[in-house]
């Protein structure tokens, strides 16, 4: 899975969109907090991005799922 996580980072910075995206830094992933406590079915990492055209990075935070055993970036707003 973390390797998937770098995979989606890299094609972002050098694959069909490399000239639209870099992917500035890829931070730690770490479990989601539920209610329950922390989730193994879930990771969180921040990122930062910037664009060729601007000098300002644009910060974000990815979460990804486990579902069927496989891992995939979640929607917002996941549980």
């Amino acid at each position: 899975f973390f390797a998937a996580a770098s995979n989606l980072a890299m094609a972002l910075e050098h694959g069909e969109r490399a000239n639209d995206v870099r992917v500035e830094t890829l931070g730690d992933l770490k479990a989601v907090k539920t209610a329950k406590g922390a989730s193994n079915r879930a990771v969180r990492a921040a990122i930062a991005m910037s664009r060729p055209d601007t000098e300002k990075l644009r910060r974000d935070v990815w979460i990804f799922m486990m579902l069927d055993q496989r891992w995939y970036l979640a929607p917002l707003g996941v549980e």
